[in-house]
């Protein structure tokens, strides 16, 4: 079938910019990954989880750390987060940890997925670029005196206003933590007539966890200077930690502390940060405050699998249970509802097509055999409740189980 009639009749009574949106959304659940908006058009059964990840964004600042079995949805309600935090004017950075890329025991690789992939609520490119657009010249974050001038933004938002474009790109990807000769960089900007201090090393030293965490901190404040409401973290499959050694796991250790010290109160934490906390680097990175500003803008979500070591180790950094939100597989009431929710999406997408009560029965009856105590996984079983919507639309029909066997 041709992609015209895959789409349907286009909803004449929609903008094209919501035709187009409905599409995109509905072809993304089609193919089992997550569209950039409308997430919450398909959540189903966690109001109370939501409504604790929330209240963080509301707040401005907080940490929350999300547990679940695997496929019990927690990559779901990142992205849901993640959709949210858009809406209500937040840039976000997501990463998903890993062995070999993005090792919590390497800071600066954490920093670097976190820093590149930024996103913004009304701006198509990603990264630190539309920062830096949007605050312009700004004499206040330029000015060595200013409290809002920082040793590594600084310098590189000089550059994107007073330095060659080849500079200005070398001065983007040194602070996004990409490979860099901060030295080389250094004589660029001299050359462009900076006369501010010098630009501090980014290394990925394992010891550094302060700085980049101090960075992070300095990112969400300029974001909520430039217009925008602050920073919200989300980092995926956080147990991972579970996997390293002795030496690694304790790195990563530091670093998770030091995340938590940059998002909760003291009172939330079981350790000071101000004196357990290693600070790593050459004296001018000790130097630095863990915290850019008393009052950033700064929230993260953490998602872990319930592991009895990765359990006992935020144990040992939290003293409040206020961060964790525990969720667990969803019931055929959860599944009743998603079906009716994704039905209801798909009828707005091509409107010259609403099932009948027979059909959507089908739907409901036919997921419901597949249920075995609990409903996990709820990707795939969107995916395939768009899958038999596109077959009733479509008139192709459905095999009964004796032709197929």
């Amino acid at each position: 079938m041709s992609e015209a009639g895959l789409r349907g009749a286009v909803p004449a009574h929609l903008r094209p910019a919501d035709r187009f949106d409905l599409w995109q959304t509905i072809e993304a659940l089609r193919l089992g990954v997550v569209p950039r908006h409308r997430t919450q058009d398909y959540t189903v059964g966690r109001a109370k989880e939501m409504a604790k990840l929330e209240s963080m964004l509301t707040e401005g600042r907080g940490l929350r750390l999300l547990w679940g079995e695997y496929g019990a949805g927690k990559t779901h309600l990142l992205d849901v987060v993640e959709s949210t935090a858009l809406r209500l004017g937040y840039a976000t950075a997501r990463a998903v940890l890993d062995p070999r890329d993005v090792p919590p025991s390497h800071p600066l690789r954490l920093y670097r997925a976190l820093a590149s992939g930024l996103r913004y609520p009304d701006e198509a490119a990603e990264g630190i670029g539309p920062l830096f657009h949007r605050l312009g010249e700004s004499a206040v974050h330029l000015d060595p005196a200013s409290e809002r001038f920082s040793r590594f933004l600084s310098p590189a938002l000089f550059a994107q206003h007073h330095a060659p474009s080849e500079t200005a790109a070398l001065a983007r990807e040194y602070v996004e933590g990409h490979p860099s000769d901060h030295e080389k960089l250094q004589r660029r900007l001299e050359r462009a007539k900076w006369t501010g201090p010098g630009l501090l090393a980014t290394s990925d030293f394992r010891t550094y966890g302060r700085v980049y965490v101090h960075l992070i901190g300095s990112l969400s404040v300029w974001l909520r200077d430039a217009g925008w409401r602050g920073l919200v973290l989300l980092l995926d499959e956080v147990e991972y930690v579970d996997s390293l050694d002795s030496e690694h796991l304790r790195l990563a250790t530091d670093v998770l502390k030091h995340f938590a010290a940059a998002t909760l109160p003291r009172e939330q934490l079981h350790f000071d940060a101000e004196t357990d906390l290693y600070r790593g680097g050459q004296s001018v990175h000790k130097q630095l405050p863990l915290l850019f500003a008393p009052d950033q803008p700064l929230c993260a979500v953490m998602a872990f699998t319930p592991l009895a070591e990765i359990e006992s180790m935020m144990a040992s950094i939290l003293a409040s249970d206020e961060p964790n939100v525990r969720i667990s597989a969803l019931g055929a009431e959860a599944y009743h509802e998603l079906v009716d929710r994704v039905t209801a999406l798909y009828e707005r997408t091509y409107p010259q097509r609403q099932f009948t009560p027979s059909e959507k029965r089908v739907l409901h009856d036919d997921g419901l055999k597949s249920l075995s105590g609990g409903f996990e996984r709820p990707r795939a079983a969107i995916r395939d409740v768009v899958s038999v919507l596109d077959m009733l639309r479509c008139g192709i029909r459905r095999k009964a189980p004796s032709e197929t066997t």
